[in-house]
């Protein structure tokens, strides 16, 4: 399809799926949770069983891509921030934050690429950027602001951890767009997540928590692997191939509107309420992703 005048368009649609499918990891990670497992064991659980078909993939993929000792050590590296050191932040603030707020702060991602990459000068701040990031930045604050969890404000270091982790991805985002180009998306991405599923399941040995995940309470097996194939496997390829043909920038901002239904399902699925400051700071951080997606790449 990258010969085609429709490749755009699929790109775009897998960028948009993947956003929807990854929406629903807080929601499941929060069901497991209830279960008695924390959100790292969800996590570890999450990447262990979706390793297998990291590993058919690399190796399907590996006579049709490029490997060199370079492009395969950037790609590990990547993979330990993006696909690692981010999602670890993710869920240790899932701890302490609702999934509807996570998804909220989430929604600034396209605003971190848009920074980062003014930063690494791989792209200029025009003044209608600016002034989205303003308003995106103003919804989170707003966002934060509001009840959670039966709180009068939303946990401090829960907030702080979930906007560090995506500050890292944007990092990841930015900075893997070449290596992609180099390696081929495929191979790039398995190698980045065997490398992040790997970091995770040393931590979870060094904590003692491996005998929780090789027997976890009933029901949380299933969990789990609905939470691997269809919340990490398939939109992850889906979101490389859609940052391949689109950039880190426009594709991080397609990205925008698949959590518009996470406040919809936790409300269905966990009984979660969004709060009055927290529906205006969505609004607004939608609003400000809406004018990235409009300003000229």
């Amino acid at each position: 399809m990258e010969n085609t005048s429709r490749a755009p368009v699929a790109a775009a649609s897998a960028a948009i799926l993947s956003s929807i499918l990854f929406s629903g990891k807080g929601i499941l990670t929060k069901a497991g949770m209830s279960y008695g497992m924390s959100s790292l064991d969800m996590l570890a659980l999450r990447m262990g069983l979706a390793a297998p078909v990291y590993a058919g993939i690399l190796l399907w993929s590996m006579r049709r891509s490029t490997f060199t000792p370079a492009l395969t050590g950037q790609a590990i590296v990547l993979g330990l921030l993006g696909t690692y050191a981010s999602p670890t932040l993710n869920f240790m603030g899932l701890q302490t934050v609702s999934a509807s707020l996570e998804r909220i702060l989430i929604h600034a991602i396209p605003a971190f690429v848009m920074v980062v990459a003014a930063l690494l000068g791989t792209e200029k701040l025009s003044r209608q950027k600016i002034v989205a990031l303003a308003v995106c930045y103003g919804g989170v604050t707003l966002s934060c602001l509001g009840g959670d969890h039966g709180r009068s404000s939303a946990d401090t270091f829960g907030v702080l951890a979930i906007l560090a982790g995506c500050l890292i991805y944007a990092v990841f985002l930015v900075k893997s767009v070449a290596v992609q180009k180099l390696m081929g998306t495929l191979a790039f991405t398995s190698t980045a997540m065997l490398a992040s599923t790997t970091a995770c399941l040393v931590q979870n040995a060094l904590t003692g928590r491996l005998a929780q995940l090789s027997h976890p309470p009933e029901g949380v097996f299933a969990l789990g692997l609905v939470l691997a194939l269809f919340c990490t496997v398939l939109p992850v390829y889906l979101s490389a191939y859609g940052m391949s043909k689109l950039g880190a920038g426009r594709s991080s901002t397609l990205n925008m509107f698949g959590p518009l239904f996470t406040p919809i399902a936790a409300a269905m699925v966990l009984g979660e309420r969004m709060g009055t400051l927290q529906i205006g700071g969505f609004v607004l951080v939608f609003a400000g992703g809406i004018l990235l997606s409009r300003s000229k790449a």
